[in-house]
């Protein structure tokens, strides 16, 4: 004997009633799925777009931006403060102070110190020490990383322009072409 619906009709019901409930949470906003929260407006006093405040006085000039209630101690949750006193990301909305270095950097960086230890040992070894310069290891470590890119390029370049030939049957595939 086969079974085909393996549900009972209350589940078959409970299944249908979540499955309606999803679709309508699909087509509601952050406000309307988050009622806790509040809607976001234009604020007269601080002048910026956040969730619905409490404020204190009729002319306040600070607004706490209200998230939801706690529900054991019943007080009013607000967002905490942040740099410089400000919510949100305004403060944030600017070029960092001290940018995230790029991968070309770190490696030169990297390259430099190897190459400064490296210089250090042998002044050591000498006896003078204050003779290694970080500047001039940072240059060549600078050279070395920009050469070793450009040959990588090269031969990417090199392979590129072979591969080409023999899909377009200039070269036969397996001999070494004449560059």
């Amino acid at each position: 004997m086969i079974k085909i619906n393996l549900l009972t009709p209350v589940q078959a019901a409970l299944a249908a009633e979540v499955a309606k409930f999803h679709r309508a949470q699909r087509n509601r906003s952050v406000s309307e799925r988050n009622p806790e929260l509040g809607r976001m407006m234009n604020c007269p006093f601080c002048e910026r777009r956040h969730r619905a405040t409490k404020t204190a006085e009729k002319y306040a000039t600070n607004c706490f931006q209200q998230f939801a209630i706690d529900p054991i101690t019943k007080e009013v949750r607000t967002t905490p403060k942040t740099r410089k006193g400000v919510n949100g990301a305004a403060a944030f909305a600017r070029k960092r102070f001290l940018p995230h270095r790029s991968a070309f950097t770190l490696l030169v960086l990297q390259r430099a110190g190897d190459l400064y230890a490296d210089a250090y040992e042998a002044a050591a070894r000498g006896g003078d020490t204050h003779q290694v310069d970080y500047g001039k290891c940072i240059r060549r470590a600078f050279q070395s990383v920009r050469a070793q890119r450009e040959g990588e390029r090269r031969l990417k370049h090199l392979q590129q322009r072979i591969a080409r030939g023999i899909n377009t049957g200039l070269i036969s595939p397996g001999t070494r072409p004449v560059l």
